[in-house]
């Protein structure tokens, strides 16, 4: 039999499968519960899997058609409406029938009525080209559902073929730029809601904040009204440790201005669960033991800002610096993020020629950097060198012109050829994905590892290229090591923190666009005194005291800072 608990195919398919308990929250906090006549309602599992959730869902449905008729005698007519499961993986959908059946037995119903049913529930298709057409025609209610829950696939991009992913953009505005397939799942999972019908999803949670989620953010602020968000992303609520960072949300259709209630879960077990509920359902308030934070909010964001789920008094703290002081990359500042280079095959490109004893024109080497040269927080270079095929134009250079390089990448061409870049212009086959500029080298510069528990930010006065996984910050009008110390402060690491996708051990990705939403205080409101202060190397150390230069720039208050250092240190 299938095991679709195998990793290989939740890859494929991207199936994650979800703990009972927090099937039972989802379903409790959009209103499936049994004293509800159910039986006249719809619900949607629009990733249906093995069933995770239709299993409880069934089990509810069918207990309330007992308790509101008296018996479970007509239920295959009666409820044939009433759930519609769509997996697009038969096998899956298999398991689900095998589940389903068995619930349903336990309740009494007879085989031939189990298979009546599931005939009518269970849909093997792609959920996102089911019931489009349906969409927009006047008389749709019946295409409509009261309750959508689940989790919808983890896929990304580059594991659907071109031609089905050209396909989904041009029926979802909001897939943008590198969005994972759950976009489009919760767009089209939203436009299947009724009027006053609520969604509930357990979902990976980086379209709160990152790039690809902006539009899916906007499309939601602007049509529907989110009720409830719970972070557990510490937590494991899925049936195996995968490598997801999910979170719950509520969102219901209708108009009303309500607030949005932020928990914040250390666990996922049934009392966690159970606490959680009442928070959110019957107004209970956390105590100071309980591994809940609870934060509500009477406005939420607008348009498609980032979602930050943090505290009220670290929304207030972070909105009046950015009204306050211009952003990192204003004219003001002249300051100029970037990322190193990428090649498509470091193996090739990057090299070591005294190492490797390697014989290529000496003009087409570069010195460059990697995070594993800036371990220590000064640069320990490691002798390596990235090939550079460019021209000062953009151009290609002639290998012809270069036989030593050329003898090189035939030695290496079948890895060469068959990266993408290659592959998409056969002239160009022996370019790196992203130009080099050579001038970068000799530019000073700060450093920024991609990933990093905390701030890790390495002063390069001129020497090397970055590797595509550093960032790069050109310091403008800046005092090089001044800038340095502002952004080694918690006050900068509370824009990251606030805007930044978090992994696991509340590691941050210092991707360009968080670096891009720092703001600085302007160069004309410090004062030389503070400059002096920030271009002491000691001060670096001194982690209390560099914060407190820093917020003094900023106009911080000591509570204020107070707020940054609760959350960051």
């Amino acid at each position: 039999m299938l095991n679709t608990q195998d990793p290989i195919f939740q890859k494929l398919h991207g199936a994650v499968y979800t703990n009972p308990e927090v099937v039972n929250l989802i379903l409790d906090l959009v209103g499936y519960t049994p004293h509800k006549p159910l039986h006249i309602q719809r619900l949607l599992d629009p990733s249906a899997g093995d069933g995770a959730f239709l299993v409880q869902a069934v089990s509810r449905l069918l207990s309330s058609y007992k308790l509101h008729t008296g018996s479970i005698e007509g239920a295959s007519i009666a409820l044939s409406s009433c759930v519609r499961g769509i997996e697009i993986n038969p096998d899956a959908q298999r398991m689900c029938r095998i589940n389903l059946t068995t619930v349903m037995m336990n309740h009494g119903l007879s085989l031939m009525e189990i298979t009546q049913l599931l005939d009518k529930w269970l849909i093997c298709e792609d959920f996102l080209l089911w019931n489009r057409d349906l969409l927009f025609h006047d008389d749709c209610e019946h295409s409509r559902f009261e309750y959508v829950i689940g989790n919808p696939p983890y896929v990304r991009q580059e594991l659907i073929p071109d031609e089905k992913m050209s396909l989904y953009r041009s029926l979802y505005s909001t897939i943008y730029d590198r969005a994972d397939l759950y976009v489009p799942f919760i767009q089209h999972s939203l436009e299947l809601l009724n009027a006053n019908g609520a969604l509930s999803f357990i979902c990976a949670d980086r379209f709160m904040r990152n790039r690809y989620g902006k539009r899916l953010r906007e499309f939601i602020v602007s049509n529907y009204q989110l009720k409830y968000i719970i972070d557990v992303h510490k937590t494991s609520p899925f049936a195996d440790d995968v490598s997801a960072y999910p979170a719950i949300f509520v969102i219901s259709d209708t108009d009303s201005d309500e607030s949005v209630h932020v928990l914040s879960m250390e666990k996922v077990d049934e009392g966690s669960c159970d606490k959680a509920r009442r928070i959110l359902l019957n107004g209970e308030k956390p105590s100071n033991n309980d591994e809940i934070a609870s934060h509500q909010f009477q406005h939420w964001v607008t348009g498609d800002a980032p979602w930050i789920l943090e505290s009220s008094d670290h929304h207030r703290v972070l909105r009046k610096m950015e009204e306050a002081h211009p952003l990192i990359e204003d004219d003001t500042h002249g300051i100029k993020i970037g990322i190193g280079v990428a090649t498509g095959a470091d193996r090739v490109y990057i090299v070591n020629p005294e190492a490797q004893k390697l014989d290529i024109e000496l003009e087409l080497l570069v010195p460059i950097v990697t995070t594993r040269d800036i371990t220590s927080g000064e640069i320990r270079w490691g002798g390596n060198y990235v090939i550079n095929p460019f021209l000062s134009d953009g151009s290609l250079i002639d290998l012809g012109e270069y036989p030593k390089l050329k003898r090189y990448f035939d030695i290496h061409g079948e890895i060469v050829r068959g990266r993408n870049v290659a592959k998409k212009s056969e002239k160009k086959w022996y370019r790196t994905i992203d130009r080099i500029y050579p001038e970068l080298v000799g530019t000073p510069k700060l450093l920024i590892p991609d990933v990093k528990a905390d701030n890790h930010i390495v002063k390069d006065d001129g020497h090397f290229y970055p590797h595509h996984n550093l960032y790069y910050v050109l310091p403008g009008a800046w005092d090089i090591d001044a800038l340095r110390a502002v952004l080694l402060s918690s006050v900068v690491r509370f824009f990251i923190w606030s805007y930044a996708v978090k992994m696991r051990g509340d590691f941050l990705r210092y991707q360009a666009q968080y670096l891009r939403r720092i703001h600085l205080p302007a160069l004309k409101s410090i004062t030389d005194a503070q400059l002096r202060t920030l271009r002491n190397p000691d001060l670096i150390a001194d982690r209390e005291g560099l914060d407190r230069v820093v917020s003094e720039t900023y106009g911080l208050t000591a509570s204020d800072l107070q707020v940054i250092r609760k959350t960051v240190v």
